[in-house]
């Protein structure tokens, strides 16, 4: 609103960031604690956070269409007032009891299980890096509109919804590891798809429904098994260590990756298939831990 340099575009974004990420993990950690011994119930709290998404997708593309572009701060700015508001209301909530088992397994790296856990959570984000940078580009570029994809987009979100809406059951039934295992094979299928398929609407909108595996049960399982490794007190440290690895260094690193194969001669589908391969290499990370 104020200005057009990509510099300052870039320092903003760099200190909202950091104050928004170091947000995020406490959050979730305040919400696991709060659900006790339920965590799998995660994902009926985790649906809300995607219908905001579906909402405010839905309906602030119209307006910025009506009052334009530099009209964007002023409309996000309720938001984030509204945001301060549901936090203003917690300022006096209890920090989560210690239990015995938080401190017992030293420090939070060398928990078993854990630093495995963190590169596959790292690696998954880093293989969502074409499709959270490229693939409205990939699609344009094989000739599908903007309401189509704007249609697959909003079918990815509308499953996403339900699927976290039915995850505490299926954890119930199947357990988060086993469920973990099947989200990164359905990945790596979708990004194949998208990869070379991406002619194709009906495989394309097959590729979307994946999205209820990749996205939503991962995430789910990824909560129910920090519940796991960081209890009590540790939640918050966890937290941090997971957003850390998995949208910190993955994201970056899945970007620059999507950049690099798009600048490539492969472009969109070098960048997909990649984004398979690394999420393969996550899949077979987390399938040997059995034998480590």
């Amino acid at each position: 609103m104020f200005t057009r340099s990509a510099w300052a575009l870039l320092s903003v974004m760099a200190v909202f960031g950091l104050f928004y990420n170091a947000v995020m993990p406490q959050f979730e950690a305040m919400t696991l604690t709060a659900l006790g011994p339920r965590a799998d119930l995660y994902g009926r709290l985790r649906v809300w956070g995607s219908i905001g998404f579906l909402l405010v997708a839905g309906t602030y593309g119209a307006l910025l269409d009506h009052f334009g572009g530099d009209s964007f701060p002023w409309l996000a700015l309720p938001l984030f007032m509204a945001m301060v508001l549901a936090a203003w209301l917690h300022r006096n909530d209890e920090p989560p009891r210690h239990e015995e088992t938080a401190g017992d397994a030293g420090h939070l790296w060398k928990r078993p299980g854990v630093r495995r856990f963190l590169i596959v959570a790292l690696l998954m984000q880093m293989g969502f890096g074409p499709f959270y940078v490229f693939y409205t580009l990939h699609l344009q570029a094989h000739g599908h509109s903007g309401a189509v994809i704007g249609a697959l987009w909003a079918l990815g979100v509308l499953i996403e919804i339900v699927m976290f809406w039915k995850a505490p059951k299926l954890i119930a039934r199947h357990g988060a590891s086993p469920l973990l295992m099947a989200c990164l094979v359905a990945t790596v299928l979708r990004w194949l798809l998208t990869a070379y398929f991406a002619d194709s609407l009906v495989v394309m909108a097959l590729a979307q429904a994946t999205h209820a595996l990749s996205f939503a049960t991962f995430y789910a399982c990824c909560m129910r098994l920090m519940a796991d490794f960081f209890p009590g007190r540790r939640a918050g440290a966890g937290q941090s260590l997971f957003f850390g690895f998995s949208q910190g260094v993955g994201g970056v690193l899945g970007a620059a990756m999507a950049a690099l194969a798009w600048e490539s001669a492969g472009g969109g589908e070098l960048a997909f298939a990649l984004g398979a391969a690394v999420t393969g290499v996550a899949w077979l990370i987390y399938a040997l831990r059995r034998r480590a």
